[in-house]
């Protein structure tokens, strides 16, 4: 299922501005002497008056070589750089409202006054795209902090044991791609990435109540037959009872590796006798999966920044929430059937996103996410004590 996306919104008039003068009046080869940035100044007074965009705080003034903004509220980052000219200023901003102080621009230096940044960043030095600087980190900064880990309290039940019933399914019979989104290693024997339990080849579809729109992906469960015949396996699909009946409450369907552990594939097909199995009884509940791998993170749409939503792989215990972060502000996504996690509106935030995942026993991973393709590595797993 493919949700479709808002277009993104229209450039504003100051943006416009800000580019035109960039690419316009900006160019290498003007930004060289006194005389030719004065020429700059009168150029960029003639431009802006025929599109409409008025500097606010004056025309920048020549002065040795050197740009200095004149006025408080100027209509360009208060300091800033052009192969290898320096730009100095005195309080000033963008046009919507903060310089872009700090940073550097084709090998040049921006030094401003005091100003805020225009995409969030702080005062005297602090990045034009938020990133830290003197005076502080905006949002960029935050969301491309490094990952961190806050263990939670290890739960002493997962859920306990229930009554259920098995049965085994293999990729051949028509399967496209698991409900959970793994990608597939291989077939014959099937085969999942991100799936621990015997190299990926023991996994489960989950009957659709216990599915529950997809919370049980990634999570490990203990199947028992008679009491003492086991395997561990990672539910990875979903078992859909509107086609096919037996997939009711307690109900998972195997790979056939993981079913032969605990049946017979010649002369037995369907285990547990107290939810409708033709022969033995079946037990089954959660338990910790193998931790051989880091949480990844997994990008819908890698070249979208408009609208987007992310996958989580590889961890030890259920997902219980994912969070990301929107202009300073930690807004919850939803889990979708095929387990991605949307925020609203498909808003992830700011490139590189930041995302806080928390699982079952209340551990919380927090980790940048570049607008890039594949699944990406964390280089961290959640624990708990």
């Amino acid at each position: 299922m493919k949700l479709s996306k808002p277009p993104s919104g229209p450039t504003s008039l100051a943006r416009r501005c800000l580019a035109g003068y960039e690419r316009d009046a900006l160019a290498p080869s003007t930004l060289r002497t006194t005389t030719s940035l004065l020429g700059v100044g009168l150029a960029l007074s003639s431009l802006t008056s025929a599109s409409g965009c008025a500097l606010e705080g004056g025309l920048p003034q020549a002065s040795g070589g050197v740009i200095n903004t004149v006025g408080s509220g100027g209509a360009f980052a208060s300091g800033g750089a052009a192969t290898g000219g320096t730009w100095t200023g005195s309080s000033g901003g963008a046009a919507s409202g903060g310089a872009s102080a700090g940073g550097t621009s084709a090998g040049g230096v921006w030094s401003g006054g005091a100003g805020g940044s225009s995409a969030g960043g702080g005062s005297a030095g602090g990045a034009s795209a938020g990133g830290a600087g003197t005076g502080g980190a905006g949002t960029g900064g935050e969301s491309s902090a490094p990952a961190t880990l806050s263990p939670g309290t290890c739960l002493s039940d997962l859920g306990g044991y229930q009554n259920g019933s098995v049965t085994y399914y293999y990729f051949d019979q028509g399967t496209q791609k698991v409900n959970c989104e793994f990608p597939e290693l291989g077939r014959n024997p099937d085969r999942l990435e991100f799936v621990e339990t015997n190299n990926g080849e023991n996994f489960g579809a989950m009957n659709t109540a216990d599915y529950d729109t997809a919370a049980t992906c990634g999570a490990c469960v203990e199947v028992t037959r008679d009491g003492n015949r086991k395997v561990v396996l990672t539910i990875a699909d979903r078992c859909p009872i509107e086609s096919n009946p037996k997939c009711k409450p307690g109900h998972i369907d195997l790979s056939r590796q993981a079913f032969d552990q605990i049946g017979n594939r010649g002369n037995e097909g369907y285990l547990g006798t107290s939810n409708g199995g033709d022969v033995g009884q079946i037990s089954w509940k959660y338990v910790p999966c193998p931790s051989g791998e880091n949480v990844h993170l997994t990008l819908k749409e890698p070249t979208n920044a408009a609208w987007n939503e992310v996958l989580v792989t590889g961890h030890t215990y259920a997902i219980e929430k994912v969070e990301v972060l929107v202009n300073g502000s930690w807004v919850a996504a939803v889990r979708q059937i095929y387990n991605y996690w949307q925020p609203p509106n498909g808003k992830m935030g700011t490139n590189p996103y930041r995302v806080r995942i928390t699982d079952v026993n209340g551990s919380v991973l927090e980790a940048p996410l570049p607008l890039a393709a594949g699944a990406q590595d964390t280089g961290l797993q959640l624990t708990c004590n």
